[in-house]
C-alpha cells in the first residue's frame, strides 16, 4: 500500500519512505511523505521499481494504471 502524505501521522499507522524498499515515484515528490506499508510479512522484500500514476484522471481507464516493476 504506498500513500504521500504527512510522515509523523503515516508513521504511526505503520509506514515506511517507500524508497527503502527501492520504490519511488514517476513525479519527483519529497521522500520523507511517500510511503509504502506492507499488508503481508516480507512482501515488499522484492519489489522495486517505479509507480506510474494516472497522468489525467479524467481520462482514466483501468488499463492505464500500471507499476513498473
Amino acid at each position: 500500500m504506498v500513500v504521500l502524505g504527512h510522515p509523523e501521522f503515516y508513521r504511526k499507522l505503520g509506514f515506511m519512505q517507500a524508497d527503502i524498499y527501492g520504490i519511488k515515484w514517476e513525479i519527483e515528490v519529497p521522500a520523507e511523505a511517500f510511503m509504502v506499508r506492507e499488508l503481508r510479512a516480507g512482501a515488499l522484500k522484492s519489489i522495486k521499481g517505479t509507480l506510474d500514476i494516472i497522468p489525467n484522471l479524467t481520462s482514466y481507464r483501468p488499463n492505464n494504471l500500471k507499476v513498473l516493476m
